[in-house]
């Protein structure tokens, strides 16, 4: 399946880069669905195989059945797959230590009204992280939106817009978008094209974040 991968992964490519140009904040499921089917596309190997019986000449029949080379190929990919699953890995347990890191923010009307405004009822924490430069959110199943320290003396206008930008993605789903696009990389980690899609998927979030905010009534003024 290597190079059907390939082949589709670099088709693909081209033609989200076409259409990145054409439209920054085009709707980044596009792309996570291209992922998706990259995701799936080496299940196939262990689909039901039919095979029909030919006569082979007698000089064949010495042949190993699987070369060597394929599974020097196969040795590296399954190594790779370890290595980036490991970085994940590496990644996940850093996100919780963000949470040891940092301190419960304090209750805000603010915060309670975006909830409001994006009709959000789940549960949702919002911490602050003495490190961060910028606001942040994480967390599948339980979303937690870390802000800076210096969020402590921002106006209630840039509080609200910040807020609004980190709810859009819990509402988009795209937390759970980035880990399937994240599962792709790892499975395709020798594919540079599945790298470079994971990269517009992330920056197509965050265009199509502020396009869906600023329809939801947010001051495009006030935002930029």
């Amino acid at each position: 399946m290597l190079i059907p991968s390939l082949i589709f992964s670099l088709l693909a490519a081209a033609a989200l880069w076409v259409a990145a140009r054409r439209n920054p904040a085009s709707d980044p499921r596009i792309t996570v669905s291209v992922l998706f089917l990259l995701l799936i596309l080496p299940l196939l190997n262990f689909a039901p195989k039919f095979a029909v019986a030919v006569a082979a000449p007698q000089a064949d029949s010495a042949l190993p059945a699987t070369p060597v080379g394929a599974s020097i190929l196969q040795t590296l990919w399954l190594a790779g797959c370890l290595i980036f699953s490991l970085r994940s890995l590496r990644d996940f347990l850093a996100m919780k230590r963000w949470r040891e890191e940092s301190v419960a923010a304090k209750a805000t009307p603010v915060f309670a009204e975006t909830l409001a405004q994006l009709g959000i009822t789940r549960a949702i924490a919002l911490r602050i992280h003495p490190q961060l430069k910028s606001p942040v959110v994480a967390g599948l199943l339980s979303p937690t939106i870390y802000l800076p320290e210096s969020s402590r003396e921002w106006s209630p206008a840039t509080l609200r817009m910040a807020l609004l930008h980190e709810l859009g993605h819990v509402q988009r789903r795209d937390l759970w978008m980035a880990l399937l696009a994240q599962i792709t990389c790892i499975l395709h980690w020798f594919n540079p094209a599945v790298w470079w899609m994971h990269r517009t998927f992330l920056t197509q979030c965050e265009y199509a974040c502020d396009a869906h905010l600023l329809k939801s009534g947010a001051d495009p003024k006030t935002y930029a």
